[in-house]
């Protein structure tokens, strides 16, 4: 799933941001390549451990992955400025899992898949635009 979005931000701003947001989840300084794990709270309320391995970190864009032996989840955040001294924000993830959707209807259960994506796609794209303000009102 892909999502843009324009924000009204310097370039520079957004990308000492990341770094912050890499930086801290890490708990060192970040830098591609580096692997390391950490503890999350799953869905069903219990604790996982997940190994996120970090595949680019530079201005203009950060990719990570979040893996667990049955499941990864891809996401990366791209981003340029524009002709109106902004940026357009592009936010992507891919998730692969190896356990099948059980279900008799494969189709139905893709479309409301796809849509429960989107949706939390936008959430991290609203949460993303509210950490960012808070980092330039810190500046």
């Amino acid at each position: 799933m892909k999502v843009k979005r324009q924000i009204k931000c310097p370039y520079d701003t957004v990308s000492s941001f990341i770094q912050k947001l890499a930086d801290d989840d890490a708990g060192i300084s970040a830098y591609p390549g580096l692997k390391y794990e950490k503890k999350i709270q799953g869905l069903n309320g219990k604790t996982a451990v997940v190994a996120v391995e970090i595949a680019q970190l530079e201005p203009g864009a950060y990719s990570v992955a979040f893996v667990q032996p049955d499941s990864r989840v891809d996401m990366r955040y791209e981003y340029h400025a524009t002709a109106d001294d902004g940026i357009e924000l592009i936010y992507e993830e891919k998730t692969s899992s190896t356990k099948a959707i059980k279900s008799i209807d494969q189709k139905l259960s893709g479309f409301l898949y796809g849509m429960a994506t989107k949706k939390v796609a936008n959430r991290r794209l609203d949460a993303f635009e509210q950490a960012l303000e808070a980092y330039k009102c810190q500046d």
